[in-house]
């Protein structure tokens, strides 16, 4: 048994406390490294992505003290696989309710982006289970702080249009990795 099936257990998932509704929420507490519990959120916009039809953006993050999600917080989980477990769980049951829609996985920045889909690909096999798993090279990103005079600080050809599904086989170079995921419900 993986780590995913061994970790979605309704023990570090209350599915009766989220809220599938516009915009869906959930909310969870999950245990870091050094012992401490968190409260983190799962949102899932209300409205579909600008560029992607169909597409509605998943954030994830601890909770601040207004209540927003800071998702440029940097955390180092007790068990990453935990917090996978939940965020596919709640995907799957969105999904469920809305099987027209595709969620959406941003990274704001390369450190997430490769800790992201190195969680992914770790789990790749359950998750295909129940998702068709998708990268795309969505925005552009910078070559060189803009403060920097260069003729053309953004690195266009780093953009892929079209989708790839993700799979074991696929090997990515880091530096050529995806920097949005689309998750797509499997009919089971």
């Amino acid at each position: 048994m993986s780590q995913f099936e061994e970790s979605n257990h309704d023990h570090y998932y209350d599915g009766a406390r989220s809220a599938i509704k516009e915009p869906a929420v959930l909310d969870f507490r999950t245990a870091l490294q050094d012992g401490r519990v968190i409260n983190m959120r799962i949102q899932i916009d209300n409205e579909e992505h600008e560029f992607i039809k169909h597409v509605y953006e998943l954030k994830l993050g601890p909770v601040d003290n207004k209540g927003r999600i800071d998702s440029r917080s940097e955390l180092v989980f007790a068990d990453y696989s935990i917090v996978l477990s939940t965020v596919m769980r709640f995907a799957m049951e969105y999904l469920t309710l809305h099987p027209d829609r595709l969620i959406g996985i941003n990274s704001n920045n390369d450190n997430r982006e490769h800790l992201r889909y190195d969680i992914i690909m770790r789990e790749i096999e359950q998750v295909s289970r129940y998702f068709e798993v998708y990268g795309l090279n969505l925005y552009v990103r910078l070559n060189a702080p803009v403060s920097m005079e260069y003729e053309n600080p953004f690195n266009f050809d780093e953009i892929f249009p079209e989708t790839v599904l993700l799979s074991k086989e696929l090997n990515i170079p880091v530096s050529n990795l995806y920097n949005y995921i689309v998750l797509k419900l499997k009919s089971i």
